[in-house]
């Protein structure tokens, strides 16, 4: 992990930005209600399997960008999902929650989260938008 990823506080930082990200996710119903989680004896297999799955599933995306962790959740992470929620890329809740659905869910990686909202995704998707969208077969220049 990232060395300054030590130093935040764990249920300042840490358990929100990964509740967070685990219910953009649709992992929230298999997040521990404390901070560790393992199969309880006399647990069926099955259940055994899905706790153990689902740690290693959020383990896997959390490890595909660890600074993650150290990144505002108020101040970044949240403003990205919204704007990923509404460029729908996303189909989240009012609480920020994956809505189940039966086609394909949206996975939004870690890494595009830690991108900069205002210097890189608003001007790429402002030119999407204007250049691509807007019914135009050919991509043309912007006006100087």
């Amino acid at each position: 992990g990232q060395p300054s990823t030590y130093s935040l506080s764990l249920t300042k930082n840490i358990i929100p930005t990964v509740t967070c990200l685990a219910n953009m996710w649709g992992l929230q119903d298999l997040l521990p209600s404390s901070v560790s989680r393992f199969p309880q004896k006399g647990s069926s297999v099955v259940e055994s399997e899905q706790i153990v799955r689902s740690n290693l599933s959020l383990a896997k995306l959390l490890g595909e960008y660890p600074p993650i962790l150290s990144t505002s959740l108020e101040g970044n992470i949240k403003p990205t999902i919204n704007f990923f929620n509404a460029t729908g890329h996303l189909s989240l809740d009012s609480e920020g929650n994956a809505i189940k659905s039966t086609s394909k869910e949206s996975l939004v990686r870690t890494r595009y989260l830690a991108c900069s909202l205002y210097n890189r995704l608003l001007p790429r998707w402002q030119f999407l938008k204007e250049y691509v969208f807007e019914g135009s077969e050919e991509l043309h220049p912007p006006p100087l």
